[in-house]
């Protein structure tokens, strides 16, 4: 998977998740998540846990569970 696919299928912002992962946003950079893990350096783990953070963006104080419900 590459991070433009990552993007793609969750709806995310491509630049957002080239951030997450300490790359300058590249819409023409189609690597596999495993190469950039190996070329920077990083666990492919530590790269799609950085990749999810950013797809579920920061926690917010006061914001409504998940089910929309109310405790």
């Amino acid at each position: 998977m590459s991070v433009p696919f990552v993007a793609h299928t969750h709806h995310a912002s491509e630049d957002l998740l080239f951030r997450a992962v300490h790359l300058e946003p590249n819409p023409h950079d189609h690597r596999p998540i495993r190469d950039i893990a190996r070329i920077e350096h990083v666990p492919v783990n530590r790269l799609i846990h950085d990749l999810q953070a950013a797809i579920d963006g920061p926690a917010i104080p006061g914001a409504a569970p998940p089910s929309g419900r109310a405790p």
